[in-house]
């Protein structure tokens, strides 16, 4: 080796090899942040896992809470659309409205409903389906089968084509 980067004396020797002993740094090398860190690291393990796991429990719990505002803005975004659509159909009952013709029954009401549904909730298909499917139920309460089975097959043909889409997607997706 060359001069410069020998030893000066035994001393600074036994003080290098006292350091690498218990864990501290040498004079010999230079130390740069990844040795520190190394170092560091090797000294407390069981901090640094500590560190680590709580860093990964606090983005496990980030992304929990972004997931479930995403999932409550979508729920309150349905709510609205389904509140709008209901206070809409209820319009037909209301004595006041243009839409009443004086004679309006609940199954009548349910009934316009069901066409109401295809065109308001269009760009809502599950959602539309889940309407569906309890106006059919109150128009089979009333007696309406015809029309009750009528709005259950679109509902349920709605729910098979939305199924059918998720599925080519996931095929589509699994191939690439």
């Amino acid at each position: 080796k060359e001069p410069l980067l020998r030893y000066h004396s035994m001393d600074a020797l036994i003080v290098d090899l006292r350091a690498v002993l218990s864990g501290r740094p040498v004079s010999a090398q230079r130390a740069g942040a990844l040795y520190f860190a190394r170092r560091f690291i090797s000294r407390r393990p069981f901090a640094v896992a500590t560190a680590r796991l709580t860093a990964l429990a606090l983005i496990a719990a980030t992304t929990i809470s972004i997931l479930a505002a995403r999932r409550a803005e979508q729920e309150a975004h349905r709510a609205e659309i389904t509140n709008k659509f209901l206070i809409s159909a209820l319009d037909l009952t209301d004595r006041f409205s243009s839409n009443n013709r004086g004679d309006s029954t609940l199954a009548d009401v349910l009934e316009r409903a069901v066409v109401q549904a295809g065109t308001e909730l269009k760009d809502e298909p599950d959602l539309r389906a889940e309407v569906l499917t309890q106006l059919s139920r109150g128009l089979q309460n009333r007696g309406k089968l015809a029309a009750a089975l009528a709005a259950a097959r679109e509902a349920n043909d709605i729910r098979f084509a939305s199924t059918s889409a998720a599925t080519a997607v996931e095929r589509a997706s699994s191939s690439q």
